[in-house]
């Protein structure tokens, strides 16, 4: 399942949106497990099936050439989406990563900073689809990945009521 704890994040209204404080989450240190200080990002917003993360990829992340090892890009790309998702629940839930799809377009470097948002696509009654993009600090994509989670979702509502199946940020994005 992807980590959503998000410290210091911010909703577009001010709230901070943090999976670790929904009825039934595990405490914040087993939802966090670390990743984010060894990868070296800080989620900066997230809420309404939207996340934003600044990411300074730390030197362990290295390939034998200094740019960022693939799979820690796909760590990244899967708690973004899981971020962007867990904005969404009222109530905490299990989704496992059903699958990933990751595309490599730039290098990424050790030390620079990236901001890496995740995008809620579709959420259906049984899966959830989540687009992610990597932008380096020049506005140019870097990477750009797609997670896909299961959860059974029937039944399921937003905080305000309408239900959870159907939604897409990209209906709010205008």
């Amino acid at each position: 399942m992807s980590d959503a704890a998000s410290d210091g994040a911010t909703t577009a209204t001010g709230r901070v949106a943090r999976i670790d404080h929904l009825p039934g989450s595990p405490d914040r240190e087993q939802m966090r497990n670390g990743r984010d200080t060894l990868l070296g990002y800080r989620p900066v917003e997230v809420g309404g099936g939207l996340s934003r993360v600044e990411w300074t990829p730390t030197p362990q992340l290295a390939n034998p050439v200094g740019q960022v090892h693939g799979g820690f890009l796909g760590v990244i790309v899967d708690d973004v989406c899981g971020m962007a998702f867990a904005s969404l629940l009222t109530e905490f839930r299990l989704f496992p990563t059903q699958s990933m799809h990751l595309e490599f377009h730039r290098p990424i470097l050790v030390g620079e900073s990236v901001e890496c948002r995740g995008t809620v696509v579709r959420v259906g009654r049984r899966t959830v689809v989540v687009d992610a993009v990597v932008v380096g600090p020049e506005g140019k994509l870097r990477a750009r990945g797609t997670a896909t989670f299961a959860s059974d979702l029937d039944g399921v509502t937003l905080a305000d009521g309408r239900p959870l199946p159907g939604f897409s940020a990209l209906d709010r994005a205008g």
